[in-house]
């Protein structure tokens, strides 16, 4: 392979194949390796060769700097993970972590007054979606979990109704993998599969189902469920339940936020005398770690409504400036 570099989508990094080679080296086929530098981009030639052009380096010197960079490459894609109970196979940052302290610092949340649920604290994904640093930081975590699982891990990511649809087209193209939706309310063309009705845990006038299109998965795939978070339990079994009746093995289950007190996981382990007890659970931050002080209710809001009309948008930013 030539020595020349290219860009490493997940860390936007530039390596050569040498190094790429040399980290996924017993992870990976040498085939496969070479197909995932294909898709790399290389990175753009300095023009010139005056005396602006930069010197090439002596071989021993470009040799010693591929070995400190695989070297630190392996040490980032190590991450501080942990299970919270020792067979519990639910798998989390360690809250210890630097990660996972990051992420709790810059979660957003809103009380019922201003969130469209009734709940006492509504966590805000835009939070993420917001903020490119966070949210690619979130997005790396899953890739470089799900990369390091090689041949075992999901062969499609499926996402939820209507987060999931934002965190998990990324990961599913980060891995080169198709990505699922389940949808609510038969929103979507086609013959569809639904589940069964599921509570949450706010109350609804009837129960949500979730259902997909026929065929978007097929027995033989591993599939990788992923939302925000996880409360209940009641909406992360809507895709078990799918999943299952289409024959496909659910190889985890992925959310941002776990909520502990509302002890979905508890609830997806008991559910049909344990038929997913065995599955692993994988989240980034405990809801109990986000800061009372990340509330982002307006300290003063005199309006009838949280709603304003479009065309008084500009006097409100001027009447409220703490909401620019």
């Amino acid at each position: 392979m030539p020595a020349e570099k290219r860009i490493d989508a997940e860390d936007g990094e530039a390596y050569t194949y040498e190094e790429l080679a040399a980290f996924y080296k017993g992870k990976y086929k040498k085939a496969d390796i070479a197909a995932y530098w294909e898709t790399c981009k290389p990175v753009k030639k300095a023009k010139g060769k005056g005396k602006g052009a930069a010197a090439p380096e002596p071989k021993t010197k470009a040799k010693a700097k591929a070995k400190v960079k695989v070297k630190a490459k392996a040490k980032v894609k190590t991450l501080p993970i942990k299970e919270l109970e020792e067979g519990s196979k639910h798998f989390t940052l360690d809250p210890e972590s630097e990660d996972a302290k990051y992420l709790s610092s810059k979660i957003w949340w809103f009380g019922p007054k201003y969130s469209p649920k009734d709940v006492p604290a509504f966590y805000d994904v835009s939070s993420l979606t917001e903020d490119a640093k966070t949210f690619r930081k979130v997005i790396n975590i899953f890739v470089r979990r799900y990369k390091a699982m090689g041949k075992k891990g999901p062969t499609h990511v499926l996402g939820y109704d209507a987060r999931g649809f934002i965190i998990g087209p990324p990961i599913a193209l980060a891995l080169g993998i198709p990505f699922v939706l389940f949808r609510k309310d038969q929103k979507q063309p086609g013959v569809l599969v639904e589940s069964s009705g599921y509570s949450k845990e706010y109350a609804e006038k009837k129960l949500d189902a979730m259902c997909m299109r026929m065929g978007s998965i097929k027995p033989g795939d591993r599939v990788l469920l992923i939302d925000d978070l996880i409360a209940t339990g009641g909406t992360a079994l809507a895709g078990f339940e799918l999943c299952n009746s289409c024959g496909v093995e659910v190889c985890e289950f992925a959310a941002v936020i776990d909520l502990p007190f509302c002890e979905g996981v508890k609830k997806i382990r008991e559910y049909g005398e344990g038929r997913f007890k065995d599955v692993p659970v994988f989240t980034l931050v405990d809801g109990r770690t986000i800061p009372d002080e990340n509330g982002r209710d307006p300290k003063k809001w005199d309006e009838a409504s949280r709603v304003v009309p479009a065309p008084k948008a500009k006097e409100m930013l001027e009447k409220y400036p703490e909401l620019n």
